[in-house]
């Protein structure tokens, strides 16, 4: 499972490249605030 594009905010279309919109950092920061939703989802 990867991370391509990053919605931000509500409206369609305002998307953000991950790999080429944010820092490594920035990447890591977001893998780890979705990691935990995304387990238990996937778990479900």
């Amino acid at each position: 499972m990867a991370f391509v594009v990053i919605n931000k905010g509500l409206d369609i279309g305002n998307w953000k490249d991950v790999n080429k919109d944010f820092s490594y950092k920035e990447n890591e920061k977001i893998k780890e605030h979705s990691k935990p939703n995304i387990s238990r989802r996937l778990k479900e």
